[in-house]
């Protein structure tokens, strides 16, 4: 089940000169940015008191796989063979997808590596997981880089086709959802900024450990200078009706299934998704909004085994997605791209469309990821908005014959 969605206004501060001989208030600094740059997309965070937000830097494709965009390094530790054994960790690769709703795994032979038995059923748990981060908030006394440990992470633990020890190339799958071992996702409020490549949340200050290293604060997330660009956010969940944000496929938003069945089309956003197209879109959605692919010919995977002949190119005519835009993120309108292409995975027949990174960097500047709320927030281009009055009406169901 989704989580609530929360409304998460944009901030702006407008300075205008006074009437002459009167006194003005100076301006509020635009959080670093330089003179006549738009404001962030977000207010910072500021964490309640016990907590402290931090911040981690994420790699990019370390292996140029389809699904591996984001990763964060860590720390695990070991077996220990003897109560009295001195306690060591070993530095580990973290892919970390946002979806709150994304697999943990691990694969047997890391699992057994680290020193720990595999159970003839169910899943393991992994005593601590150490993520190295920056405070970002409370300003540090001394030092910005910290440690937060995550208690009792629990994996399944996977084999994989190819004897290999890793999941995509990394020691840990894990989602964003890892963070409510921390605290509620509303208090934890985890980001994730597509452009800067950067993780951000609200941890406990006793999970927070401090190195005593006295290293650089990291840097502010960067904003796009360009005025003509518009303030978007993807639109919250309907909590009356539970309708999922707005989605069309080539003009439908609803589709009739084979079982007689009606879907409404819905979607995600992934930052582990790395496909050039941006968009993957499930077998049967793809056979609901009649989009065009050729099952004939597959595409070349560089991912597991398992996934090699079960993805292939297509093409949506038109794509709608719904937004809010302008100040405060009050005005509805419809992002509309025509003829995109995207992935069709041949070997899921359920009903699901997924927007991956190089979507949102294509076409949301200063995109940022609310994972509390499961919304995406960018700077969107004039031209590919539209008014929703434009939305074409989703085909009527032929009538019963008598």
């Amino acid at each position: 089940m989704r989580l609530a969605a929360r409304l998460l206004l944009m901030t702006a501060v407008a300075a205008g000169a006074g009437p002459a001989g009167t006194a003005q208030t100076p301006p509020k600094p635009k959080d670093k940015t330089a003179p006549g740059d738009p404001a962030p997309l977000l207010k910072a965070v500021a964490p309640p008191a016990g907590g402290v937000r931090v911040r981690l830097p994420a790699a990019e494709g370390v292996f140029g796989d389809h699904y591996n965009t984001y990763t964060v390094t860590g720390e695990v530790p070991l077996a220990k063979k003897k109560k009295t054994d001195k306690a060591e960790t070993v530095p580990v690769r973290v892919r970390f997808d946002n979806s709150p709703f994304a697999l943990a795994r691990v694969t047997e032979a890391k699992w057994k590596g680290w020193g720990y038995e595999v159970p003839k059923n169910g899943p393991v748990v992994l005593p601590e997981l150490i993520l190295p981060a920056s405070q970002v908030a409370p300003k540090a006394a001394k030092g910005a880089d910290v440690r937060v440990r995550i208690p009792n992470v629990k994996l399944s633990v996977v084999r994989t086709l190819d004897d290999s020890d890793t999941v995509f190339g990394c020691d840990l799958d894990l989602a964003v959802g890892v963070l409510n071992l921390l605290a509620d996702p509303k208090a934890t409020e985890p980001r994730v900024y597509f452009a800067d490549k950067l993780v951000e949340f609200t941890a406990p200050a006793a999970a927070v450990a401090r190195p005593g290293t006295d290293a650089p604060p990291p840097p502010d997330p960067k904003v796009s200078a360009d005025p003509a660009l518009v303030p978007a956010g993807t639109a919250p969940y309907d909590l009356k009706t539970a309708d999922p944000p707005f989605l069309s496929l080539n003009g439908k938003s609803k589709y009739k299934t084979a079982a007689g069945g009606e879907v409404t089309v819905q979607y995600s956003v992934s930052s582990v998704l790395n496909w050039s197209q941006g968009v993957t879109i499930t077998h049967g959605t793809a056979l609901g909004c009649g989009v065009e692919f050729d099952e004939d010919k597959p595409l070349a995977t560089v991912s597991a085994k398992a996934l090699k002949g079960t993805a292939c190119a297509g093409v949506v005519k038109e794509l709608r997605l719904g937004l809010l835009t302008g100040p405060g993120l009050k005005a509805p309108k419809d992002l509309v791209l025509k003829d995109i292409p995207v992935v069709v995975l041949r070997n899921d027949s359920a009903h699901h469309v997924t927007f991956g990174a190089k979507f949102v960097e294509k076409y949301f500047a200063d995109a940022v990821y609310t994972a509390a709320d499961e919304r995406l927030y960018g700077r969107v281009k004039p031209d590919l908005l539209f008014d929703p009055k434009t939305r074409p009406a989703d085909p009527k169901p032929p009538a019963k014959k008598p």
